[in-house]
């Protein structure tokens, strides 16, 4: 996000400091339970934040008006949970202001409109496709495609 902190109000900055306090809360919590349930790599995790830190430094845009902010999240969102795409993402905040990128007082309003917002509409819209067009939302299952190649290629070796 490119504002300047003096465009920012104060009542805007304490109010993205406490929700995304209030999210980081909730969202450590869900990781932590989560974790028990399905590991996931610390290597994934450390790759997707500085891959995504590299990128928010360099303000690489692939599309003319796109935002990789808005990519990042989703890309986080489908690599982790929800949980741990919004704790993944608020510390890419973090990594950016650390390293210049942008001042220390829009860390959390960059962590709510680039890390927060963009994970919860992304999961809104899956769970929108999954409800009204499951045939939109198929995953690639190794077993289904194993199966179909090798009927394949036994009516190919007879």
């Amino acid at each position: 996000m490119n504002l300047p902190a003096a465009f920012v109000p104060g009542w805007l900055s304490l109010a993205a400091t406490i929700l995304m306090l209030l999210a980081l809360g909730h969202a450590w919590r869900q990781a932590a339970h989560g974790e028990r349930r399905r590991p996931t790599s610390p290597h994934l995790l450390g790759g997707l934040i500085v891959g995504l830190s590299l990128l928010w430094l360099m303000r690489a845009s692939p599309i003319q008006g796109s935002s990789v902010q808005m990519l990042g999240a989703a890309l986080a969102l489908f690599l982790l949970d929800a949980p741990l795409a919004v704790l993944a993402m608020s510390l890419v905040a973090v990594l950016d202001a650390a390293f210049g990128g942008s001042p220390w007082a829009l860390v959390p309003l960059n962590a709510a409109l680039h890390g927060l917002l963009p994970v919860l509409l992304t999961g809104m819209l899956v769970t929108v496709f999954v409800v009204y067009r499951p045939q939109w939302v198929a995953t690639f299952d190794d077993a289904r495609y194993l199966r179909r190649r090798v009927a394949l290629t036994d009516r190919i070796d007879r």
